[in-house]
């Protein structure tokens, strides 16, 4: 039998080096979820736990073939280290936090159907069967179970909500707090999607309708 070729296999170091900025990317993705959800602590998770629970996560991403270093992906892997991953460590343990780390390249083509039934605030999560859970319409992207756990979750009433809205993609119902707040919704650095600003500009250079006329009419009396 021939010797096994070893061409192309990257030097050990390197792909520790690698897999150490690919952990260091999905934990940075992961902090900028610090002001969206509560803080570790609320989930039983330490510094050690989180890195233990976010590598798992990574390396099974990885082997999966999954785009690791991608933006949106990266979103996606951090929405659900909050929803699913850190909500087992404290229900079920670390054991349950690591399978659910572990699942995540399964769980990946179909997170948007799973995310709209997850609730942001008790972590409660209905079938894929089941009917989507009430969404934020000042974001559209929160769900909740009803309107008590969207009043009690106190962080995404804020900045959260409105930081959210700003990063909607222009798919769906345009969020509220886009035509309420932002003073110049065309602006690439306020509303980063083109498609989004698209949908904001037809709507507001639309016909205004007389159902409007008289709601306008009415909170001025």
């Amino acid at each position: 039998m021939g010797k096994k070729s070893k061409r192309n296999k990257a030097p050990k170091a390197s792909r520790e080096a690698q897999a150490r900025e690919g952990r260091d990317q999905t934990e940075n993705e992961t902090r900028r979820f610090v002001k969206r959800f509560p803080v570790l602590a609320a989930y039983n998770v330490d510094e050690a736990t989180q890195d233990t629970l976010l590598t798992a996560q990574f390396e099974g991403a990885k082997m999966a073939g999954l785009n690791v270093t991608e933006q949106k992906q990266l979103e996606m892997a951090a929405e659900y280290t909050y929803l699913v991953v850190f909500q087992a460590n404290k229900k079920k343990g670390l054991e349950a936090a690591l399978r659910a780390a572990r699942r995540w390249p399964s769980f990946s083509p179909h997170w948007r159907r799973v995310r709209r039934r997850i609730c942001e605030y008790c972590g409660k999560r209905n079938d894929l069967s089941e009917p989507r859970l009430w969404v934020c319409g000042g974001c559209g992207v929160a769900r909740y179970c009803d309107a008590t756990c969207q009043a009690n979750d106190s962080r995404h009433l804020g900045d959260c909500c409105f930081s959210l809205a700003c990063k909607w993609d222009g798919v769906g119902p345009i969020p509220t707090r886009l035509l309420s707040e932002v003073t110049n919704p065309f602006n690439p650095k306020v509303v980063p999607s083109a498609r989004a600003r698209k949908r904001l500009e037809a709507w507001v250079t639309r016909p205004v309708t007389e159902e409007e006329v008289r709601r306008l009419r009415s909170k001025k009396k």
